[in-house]
């Protein structure tokens, strides 16, 4: 049997993606490092749902998740939006029975704190702060810092958003503009973000590029 090739991987963004990512594939024995701008001095953030299969993964890489300050959801409600009467209302109580673990909740900020402790203490990532990626040639492998210098990696996973310029195969567009039914380029739109609308009788509304103005929603 052929031993596994050990994966030279570099990843671009120290976000929970970024070390989510980082500790799945050091763990799958490849040798990591990833990139971030910042220095982590100014970190903010509000809640963070898990589902029970993301709290399992933790689990599983020994995530310290009383120690990162989890809170069990034991129920959701819905309110409407004009009386603040509760429209909607599930209870938890069988979630942990049935998925192996209760739906939870954490801060972002301790969250982050917890990946990123387990990811440089207990799976030695390299993590390089204040090291910011302008460019990635997914073709060539290639990552390029804004220092000048550039990095040969058999395996890139951007986790930064949209504030790196790529360049990509040809092929990899003729296939993105196969599936869409529409020309695709490696254009930098300059956000990335996901939204929809839900009008007051629940109905969901696709997102258009052109909405503007703020929707009642509940």
């Amino acid at each position: 049997m052929s031993e596994t090739k050990i994966l030279r991987c570099g990843i671009v963004g120290a976000g929970i993606g970024g070390l989510g990512a980082a500790i799945a594939l050091q763990r799958a024995g490849h040798d990591v490092e990833v990139f971030e701008r910042s220095a982590f001095k100014n970190e903010i953030g509000a809640a963070i749902t898990l589902t029970p299969n993301a709290s399992l993964i933790l689990e599983r890489w020994g995530f310290d998740a009383a120690k990162a300050g989890e809170s069990n959801k034991c129920q959701y409600r819905s309110l409407r939006w004009d009386t603040l009467e509760v429209d909607y209302h599930d209870c938890f109580d069988g979630v942990q029975a049935k998925y192996g673990y209760m739906i939870n909740a954490f801060h972002r900020v301790d969250l982050h704190n917890g990946l990123r402790d387990l990811a440089e203490r207990h799976h030695s990532v390299s993590i390089r702060l204040g090291c910011e990626v302008y460019h990635v040639d997914c073709e060539a492998g290639i990552i390029g810092l804004t220092d000048g210098t550039h990095v040969q990696k058999d395996l890139i996973v951007v986790a930064n958003g949209d504030k790196v310029s790529f360049a990509v195969h040809p092929l990899v567009l003729s296939s993105a503009s196969s599936l869409s039914g529409s020309p695709q380029d490696s254009i930098r739109k300059g956000r990335c973000r996901g939204r929809c609308r839900v009008k007051e009788d629940g109905e969901i509304c696709l997102p258009h590029p052109d909405t503007h103005g703020q929707d009642h929603v509940r």
